[in-house]
Protein backbone atom coordinates (compact mmCIF):
# COMPACT_ATOMS: atom_id res chain seq x y z
CA UNK A 1 0.00 0.00 0.00
CA UNK A 2 1.16 3.52 -0.75
CA UNK A 3 1.63 5.53 2.45
CA UNK A 4 1.37 9.30 2.83
CA UNK A 5 2.51 11.29 5.88
CA UNK A 6 1.16 14.61 7.13
CA UNK A 7 1.28 16.97 10.09
CA UNK A 8 -1.53 19.33 11.13
CA UNK A 9 -2.24 21.70 14.01
CA UNK A 10 -5.20 21.51 16.40
CA UNK A 11 -7.35 23.48 13.94
CA UNK A 12 -6.72 21.00 11.11
CA UNK A 13 -4.34 23.25 9.15
CA UNK A 14 -1.67 21.35 7.24
CA UNK A 15 1.90 22.03 8.38
CA UNK A 16 3.71 19.36 6.38
CA UNK A 17 2.95 16.53 3.96
CA UNK A 18 4.94 14.09 1.84
CA UNK A 19 4.73 13.80 -1.92
CA UNK A 20 3.01 10.42 -1.49
CA UNK A 21 0.30 12.10 0.58
CA UNK A 22 -0.31 14.63 -2.18
CA UNK A 23 -0.33 11.89 -4.81
CA UNK A 24 -2.90 9.79 -2.94
CA UNK A 25 -5.24 12.79 -2.76
CA UNK A 26 -4.55 13.84 -6.35
CA UNK A 27 -2.99 17.18 -5.36
CA UNK A 28 -0.06 18.80 -7.13
CA UNK A 29 1.65 20.84 -4.41
CA UNK A 30 1.71 21.93 -0.77
CA UNK A 31 0.32 25.26 -1.89
CA UNK A 32 -2.77 23.54 -3.26
CA UNK A 33 -3.04 21.42 -0.10
CA UNK A 34 -2.91 24.45 2.20
CA UNK A 35 -5.82 26.07 0.43
CA UNK A 36 -8.00 23.68 2.45
CA UNK A 37 -7.78 22.06 5.88
CA UNK A 38 -8.10 18.51 7.16
CA UNK A 39 -11.84 18.91 7.66
CA UNK A 40 -12.38 19.73 3.99
CA UNK A 41 -9.86 17.28 2.52
CA UNK A 42 -9.99 14.31 4.91
CA UNK A 43 -13.49 14.82 6.34
CA UNK A 44 -11.98 15.27 9.79
CA UNK A 45 -13.58 17.58 12.30
CA UNK A 46 -11.18 20.30 13.56
CA UNK A 47 -8.94 18.63 16.09
CA UNK A 48 -9.58 21.24 18.75
CA UNK A 49 -13.32 20.43 18.63
CA UNK A 50 -13.27 16.69 18.07
CA UNK A 51 -13.45 14.61 21.28
CA UNK A 52 -12.37 11.49 19.36
CA UNK A 53 -8.96 12.96 18.55
CA UNK A 54 -5.94 12.09 20.70
CA UNK A 55 -5.05 14.77 23.23
CA UNK A 56 -1.96 13.34 24.85
CA UNK A 57 1.49 12.63 23.53
CA UNK A 58 1.70 9.35 21.56
CA UNK A 59 -1.98 8.46 22.00
CA UNK A 60 -2.74 6.81 18.67
CA UNK A 61 -6.05 6.99 16.86
CA UNK A 62 -7.02 4.84 13.85
CA UNK A 63 -10.08 5.11 11.63
CA UNK A 64 -11.34 4.72 8.05
CA UNK A 65 -12.21 7.86 6.11
CA UNK A 66 -14.40 8.26 3.03
CA UNK A 67 -12.55 10.85 0.96
CA UNK A 68 -13.05 12.35 -2.48
CA UNK A 69 -9.87 12.94 -4.48
CA UNK A 70 -9.21 16.15 -6.37
CA UNK A 71 -10.32 14.36 -9.57
CA UNK A 72 -13.66 13.45 -7.96
CA UNK A 73 -12.97 9.76 -7.33
CA UNK A 74 -14.33 8.49 -4.03
CA UNK A 75 -11.92 6.35 -2.01
CA UNK A 76 -11.47 4.88 1.45
CA UNK A 77 -8.40 5.84 3.45
CA UNK A 78 -7.03 4.31 6.62
CA UNK A 79 -5.88 7.18 8.82
CA UNK A 80 -3.54 6.65 11.77
CA UNK A 81 -2.46 9.66 13.83
CA UNK A 82 -1.05 10.60 17.19
CA UNK A 83 -0.63 13.78 19.23
CA UNK A 84 2.74 15.34 20.02
CA UNK A 85 4.22 18.63 21.22
CA UNK A 86 6.08 20.90 18.84
CA UNK A 87 9.64 21.18 20.17
CA UNK A 88 10.10 24.93 19.81
CA UNK A 89 6.66 26.26 20.77
CA UNK A 90 5.20 23.41 22.78
CA UNK A 91 2.02 23.60 20.73
CA UNK A 92 -0.01 20.43 20.31
CA UNK A 93 0.23 19.01 16.77
CA UNK A 94 -0.85 15.80 15.10
CA UNK A 95 1.26 13.47 12.96
CA UNK A 96 -0.74 11.26 10.63
CA UNK A 97 -0.38 8.45 8.11
CA UNK A 98 -2.90 7.69 5.37
CA UNK A 99 -3.17 4.56 3.22
CA UNK A 100 -5.51 4.03 0.28
CA UNK A 101 -7.50 0.88 1.20
CA UNK A 102 -10.30 1.36 -1.34
CA UNK A 103 -9.68 -1.91 -3.20
CA UNK A 104 -9.30 -3.90 0.00
CA UNK A 105 -12.55 -2.57 1.44
CA UNK A 106 -14.34 -3.25 -1.83
CA UNK A 107 -13.10 -6.84 -1.79
CA UNK A 108 -14.21 -7.28 1.82
CA UNK A 109 -17.69 -5.96 1.04
CA UNK A 110 -17.93 -8.21 -2.01
CA UNK A 111 -17.00 -11.26 0.06
CA UNK A 112 -19.62 -10.40 2.69
CA UNK A 113 -22.32 -9.74 0.11
CA UNK A 114 -21.61 -12.87 -1.96
CA UNK A 115 -24.11 -15.65 -1.25
CA UNK A 116 -22.54 -18.59 0.54
CA UNK A 117 -21.62 -21.50 -1.74
CA UNK A 118 -21.56 -23.98 1.16
CA UNK A 119 -24.28 -26.15 2.61
CA UNK A 120 -24.33 -25.40 6.36
CA UNK A 121 -25.24 -28.96 7.36
CA UNK A 122 -22.72 -31.02 5.42
CA UNK A 123 -20.00 -28.53 4.44
CA UNK A 124 -20.38 -29.51 0.79
CA UNK A 125 -21.13 -26.99 -1.93
CA UNK A 126 -24.73 -26.03 -2.60
CA UNK A 127 -26.54 -25.49 -5.91
CA UNK A 128 -25.09 -21.97 -6.29
CA UNK A 129 -21.74 -23.61 -7.05
CA UNK A 130 -23.08 -25.16 -10.27
CA UNK A 131 -23.11 -21.84 -12.11
CA UNK A 132 -19.60 -20.98 -10.91
CA UNK A 133 -18.27 -24.38 -12.00
CA UNK A 134 -19.88 -24.23 -15.44
CA UNK A 135 -18.65 -20.68 -16.07
CA UNK A 136 -15.09 -21.61 -15.14
CA UNK A 137 -15.04 -24.74 -17.30
CA UNK A 138 -16.40 -22.91 -20.35
CA UNK A 139 -13.88 -20.09 -19.95
CA UNK A 140 -11.06 -22.65 -19.76
CA UNK A 141 -12.55 -24.66 -22.65
CA UNK A 142 -12.45 -27.80 -20.52
CA UNK A 143 -14.78 -30.79 -20.52
CA UNK A 144 -16.61 -32.11 -17.46
CA UNK A 145 -18.37 -35.13 -16.13
CA UNK A 146 -20.54 -35.78 -13.09
CA UNK A 147 -21.83 -38.43 -10.73
CA UNK A 148 -25.40 -38.20 -9.44
CA UNK A 149 -25.99 -39.79 -6.02
CA UNK A 150 -29.44 -40.56 -4.59
CA UNK A 151 -29.78 -41.94 -1.04
CA UNK A 152 -32.24 -44.82 -1.19
CA UNK A 153 -35.46 -44.51 0.86
CA UNK A 154 -34.18 -41.54 2.83
CA UNK A 155 -37.66 -40.26 3.78
CA UNK A 156 -38.56 -43.61 5.32
CA UNK A 157 -35.22 -43.63 7.08
CA UNK A 158 -35.97 -40.20 8.61
CA UNK A 159 -39.42 -41.30 9.69
CA UNK A 160 -38.04 -44.39 11.39
CA UNK A 161 -34.88 -43.08 13.06
CA UNK A 162 -35.57 -39.35 13.42
CA UNK A 163 -34.23 -36.19 11.82
CA UNK A 164 -31.11 -35.96 13.98
CA UNK A 165 -29.96 -39.38 12.82
CA UNK A 166 -30.93 -38.42 9.27
CA UNK A 167 -28.77 -35.30 9.45
CA UNK A 168 -25.85 -37.37 10.72
CA UNK A 169 -26.30 -39.72 7.75
CA UNK A 170 -26.17 -36.77 5.35
CA UNK A 171 -22.96 -35.50 6.95
CA UNK A 172 -21.37 -38.94 6.77
CA UNK A 173 -22.49 -39.39 3.18
CA UNK A 174 -20.91 -36.08 2.27
CA UNK A 175 -17.68 -37.07 4.05
CA UNK A 176 -17.64 -40.34 2.13
CA UNK A 177 -18.01 -38.53 -1.20
CA UNK A 178 -15.34 -35.97 -0.33
CA UNK A 179 -12.94 -38.67 0.82
CA UNK A 180 -13.00 -40.57 -2.45
CA UNK A 181 -13.36 -37.60 -4.82
CA UNK A 182 -10.28 -36.05 -6.38
CA UNK A 183 -8.92 -32.83 -4.96
CA UNK A 184 -10.24 -30.92 -7.98
CA UNK A 185 -13.75 -32.39 -7.82
CA UNK A 186 -16.70 -30.58 -6.28
CA UNK A 187 -19.27 -32.27 -4.03
CA UNK A 188 -22.68 -30.56 -4.13
CA UNK A 189 -25.72 -31.23 -2.01
CA UNK A 190 -28.62 -30.79 -4.41
CA UNK A 191 -31.53 -31.53 -2.03
CA UNK A 192 -32.32 -33.53 1.11
CA UNK A 193 -31.25 -36.86 -0.36
CA UNK A 194 -29.36 -35.96 -3.55
CA UNK A 195 -25.70 -35.16 -4.17
CA UNK A 196 -23.68 -34.45 -7.29
CA UNK A 197 -19.93 -34.83 -7.71
CA UNK A 198 -18.62 -32.54 -10.46
CA UNK A 199 -15.61 -33.87 -12.33
CA UNK A 200 -13.56 -31.24 -14.19
CA UNK A 201 -11.11 -31.97 -17.02
CA UNK A 202 -12.29 -35.53 -17.73
CA UNK A 203 -13.32 -37.79 -20.59
CA UNK A 204 -15.62 -40.81 -20.49
CA UNK A 205 -12.80 -43.23 -19.58
CA UNK A 206 -11.81 -41.19 -16.53
CA UNK A 207 -15.44 -40.87 -15.44
CA UNK A 208 -15.81 -44.65 -15.70
CA UNK A 209 -12.66 -45.17 -13.61
CA UNK A 210 -13.85 -42.76 -10.90
CA UNK A 211 -17.25 -44.46 -10.90
CA UNK A 212 -15.60 -47.84 -10.25
CA UNK A 213 -13.54 -46.40 -7.42
CA UNK A 214 -16.61 -45.03 -5.66
CA UNK A 215 -18.53 -48.27 -6.05
CA UNK A 216 -15.66 -50.32 -4.65
CA UNK A 217 -15.17 -47.93 -1.72
CA UNK A 218 -18.90 -47.85 -0.95
CA UNK A 219 -18.91 -51.56 -0.11
CA UNK A 220 -17.35 -50.93 3.27
CA UNK A 221 -17.31 -47.15 3.71
CA UNK A 222 -20.65 -45.67 2.61
CA UNK A 223 -23.01 -45.04 5.55
CA UNK A 224 -26.26 -46.03 3.81
CA UNK A 225 -27.45 -47.65 0.58
CA UNK A 226 -27.58 -45.32 -2.40
CA UNK A 227 -27.93 -45.29 -6.16
CA UNK A 228 -25.56 -43.58 -8.54
CA UNK A 229 -25.44 -42.52 -12.18
CA UNK A 230 -22.69 -40.93 -14.26
CA UNK A 231 -22.45 -38.82 -17.41
CA UNK A 232 -19.78 -37.06 -19.46
CA UNK A 233 -20.58 -33.81 -21.21
CA UNK A 234 -21.69 -33.99 -24.81
CA UNK A 235 -20.48 -31.27 -27.21
CA UNK A 236 -22.02 -27.86 -26.36
CA UNK A 237 -24.12 -29.42 -23.60
CA UNK A 238 -25.04 -27.39 -20.52
CA UNK A 239 -24.09 -28.62 -17.07
CA UNK A 240 -27.78 -28.95 -16.19
CA UNK A 241 -28.34 -31.39 -19.04
CA UNK A 242 -25.26 -33.43 -18.12
CA UNK A 243 -26.56 -33.78 -14.55
CA UNK A 244 -30.02 -34.66 -15.84
CA UNK A 245 -28.61 -37.50 -17.97
CA UNK A 246 -26.68 -38.84 -14.99
CA UNK A 247 -29.83 -38.76 -12.83
CA UNK A 248 -31.69 -40.85 -15.44
CA UNK A 249 -29.04 -43.58 -15.43
CA UNK A 250 -29.16 -44.60 -11.77
CA UNK A 251 -28.14 -48.03 -10.56
CA UNK A 252 -27.91 -49.30 -7.00
CA UNK A 253 -24.51 -49.34 -5.29
CA UNK A 254 -23.71 -52.28 -3.06
CA UNK A 255 -23.22 -51.16 0.54
CA UNK A 256 -22.46 -53.63 3.35
CA UNK A 257 -23.10 -51.23 6.20
CA UNK A 258 -26.84 -51.05 6.92
CA UNK A 259 -28.95 -48.88 9.17
CA UNK A 260 -29.17 -48.37 12.07
CA UNK A 261 -25.39 -48.75 12.25
CA UNK A 262 -24.97 -45.42 10.44
CA UNK A 263 -23.48 -43.74 13.51
CA UNK A 264 -20.40 -45.89 13.19
CA UNK A 265 -17.45 -44.22 11.41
Amino acid sequence: LKIGLYTIDIHGNFLEATEEFLEILGLSSMKELRQSNAREILNLEPYDRNPAMPRQDRLVRELDLSVRRADGRLMTLMDISYAAREEKTGDLIYHGIIMDVTDRKRSERSALEQPSLRDPLTGSYNRLYLEEFERRMIEMEKNWGCMYIFIDHFKQFNDRYGYETGEEVLRKMCHFLMRYARASDGVIRMSDDEFVVLLPHVDSSIVARINRRFRQAALGSAPVPFSMGTATRNPDESLEKTILRASRDLSQVRVLMRVPKVMRR
